[in-house]
């Protein structure tokens, strides 16, 4: 069943019910299983790196807050504020915990988003990841395969009871491999996925988690996409709630689902520039996804120009869904047969080439990067 079919379908039910809710309803549901039915998974891109299939163990800093850390404030109804960084450790995330409860007296409730579609998992409470080919380790996966080929590797470490791990204090790379890393043999006695680990946060407040499969350097799907807003939409009532968003290096993927949380409560008062300078910005850390057009690592190029376009439809659909009450009726998948955004240009074309946009932090405006 095609997106266009369900939404002829909810229509129908809504004339006949008069129930705009049970229409909504049937349309979110009936969209999920038509992509999640059809979607293609990520295709593989070029093999370099695929013989460093190794698990590294992610580099954090005990009892500080997570690496590349930042936060944003909102005056959104549904949440308060959104933050994001690189992978947290546990000790991590209860530093994370407390700078919330000094920050933010009256939270109540913080969700965390999980954006790695790469297989991870945590060891002794550490973070720890699988790396293959320009962090594309699962692609042409779907999120169910992908899930239980992680529960498969954790179980595994389990049985093992030890396994080799190489320390990075960055996620790993395609040359990682060649710099000689010392590895590292450790006990895989206790391994746990992320939901377990958040779920052990000690806090006052509640935490919650959800995994969203994002390929690493590439935009959200969407049904990925449709599951982020339907998720948003359906947050506690009546709390006072914080987001968390990471990914593996807490930059593009993050960066992405802030920007999205921001345009969710503000596409109608601000440009999708405006948005994406407010997320370069908001700390040293901050990521310039306007700049799509790099000079080195130039097979980047068109997964970021496919990432800012989709930002650019992302931000037009929240703000037309904000003009008509802000209670995103309309799928997005739904939306996009309705409407068309243009493209970007295509690298070398885009003004940002002008300058060196080696470095996706470069401050000044989107214009010149």
């Amino acid at each position: 069943m095609s997106s266009a079919t369900c939404a002829v379908m909810a229509s129908m039910i809504h004339a006949l019910s008069g129930g705009r809710r049970g229409a909504r309803a049937f349309l979110y549901v009936c969209i999920f299983f038509a992509l999640t039915a059809s979607v293609a998974a990520q295709p593989c891109p070029d093999a370099k790196g695929k013989d460093c299939d190794r698990i590294w163990l992610l580099g954090t800093r005990p009892g500080n807050l997570p690496t590349n850390f930042r936060p944003f404030r909102l005056p959104g109804k549904t949440f308060i504020g959104v933050s994001g960084s690189a992978q947290p450790s546990l000790a991590a995330y209860q530093a994370l915990d407390s700078w919330l409860l000094r920050k933010y007296r009256n939270l109540t409730y913080v969700r965390v988003y999980d954006l790695r579609q790469e297989s991870h998992a945590f060891i002794e409470k550490m973070p720890v990841t699988w790396y293959l080919g320009r962090d594309q380790v699962n692609c042409e996966k779907t999120p169910d395969a992908i899930a239980k080929d992680e529960q498969a590797r954790i179980d595994g470490l389990r049985r093992a009871g030890a396994a080799t791990v190489y320390m990075s204090s960055t996620p790993p790379s395609d040359t990682a491999c060649k710099a000689g890393t010392s590895p590292n043999k450790v006990s895989t006695l206790i391994v746990e996925a992320e939901a377990a680990i958040v779920s052990s946060i000690k806090s006052r407040v509640t935490w919650s988690y959800e995994r969203l499969y994002v390929a690493d350097f590439h935009a959200p799907t969407d049904a990925v996409v449709e599951a982020f807003v339907t998720s948003v939409l359906n947050l506690p009532k009546n709390r006072t709630i914080w987001l968390h968003f990471h990914c593996a290096a807490g930059d593009g993927r993050t960066t992405t689902f802030m920007a999205m949380a921001q345009m969710m409560v503000m596409a109608d008062k601000e440009s999708l520039e405006e948005i994406l300078v407010d997320q370069r910005d908001v700390s040293p850390d901050g990521t310039n996804l306007c700049c799509y057009c790099k000079k080195q690592n130039v097979w980047k190029n068109d997964w970021a120009r496919d990432r800012y376009w989709f930002l650019a439809a992302f931000h037009q659909y929240c703000k037309d869904q904000i003009k008509t009450g802000g209670s995103f009726d309309t799928p997005f998948s739904v939306w996009k047969t309705r409407n068309t955004v243009p493209a970007p240009p295509v690298c070398p074309n885009h003004p940002s080439c002008a300058t060196n946009c080696d470095k996706e932090k470069t401050q000044g405006t989107c214009e010149d990067c």
